[in-house]
């Protein structure tokens, strides 16, 4: 009987973990990326070029990532149609993160279907194919959080 329970939750507690919406995407050096196509995490920041907020962490949340969790695939999606692919290269210029981490989703579909409706930065963490965490700062209690799903 407690068996039987023990498997039932976890059907319920797996279940109550959303499903990552599929995309594909360009990032600025050409390179596609298709999600269903990849097996390690993923943590995707969607962000505006002229976000204060994004400007600090983006570069933040590509050092945490690269020093902590390497193998965790980082997308910093910017769903504004008006941040031109220059305004975007500059930017990564500037905050000095690979231009190969910043992808352009122009009219915004990306962010849809992951309900981003301009709240930026959202970042989204997704590990076999599911929603692990969603949050809109990298305080030190979200880093932990990271930290133990992407582990």
């Amino acid at each position: 009987m407690v068996g039987l329970l023990l498997v039932l939750f976890s059907l319920v507690a797996e279940a109550a973990i959303p499903e990552a919406p599929a995309f594909f995407i360009s990032n600025l050096e050409d390179q596609r990326f298709w999600s269903r196509k990849v097996s390690e995490p993923i943590v995707i920041s969607f962000f505006f070029v002229d976000c204060l907020v994004c400007r600090k962490e983006i570069p933040e949340l590509y050092r945490f990532l690269k020093t902590h969790h390497p193998h965790v695939r980082l997308l910093f999606i910017d769903p504004l149609g008006t941040d031109t692919a220059s305004r975007i290269r500059e930017l990564a210029r500037t905050l000095n993160v690979p231009s190969a981490c910043f992808y352009q989703d122009g009219l915004g579909t990306i962010a849809l279907k992951y309900g981003v409706n301009n709240i930026f930065p959202t970042i989204i963490g997704i590990r076999q194919g599911r929603i692990v965490f969603r949050f809109n700062t990298l305080s030190e209690d979200n880093r932990r959080l990271m930290a133990k799903h992407l582990n």
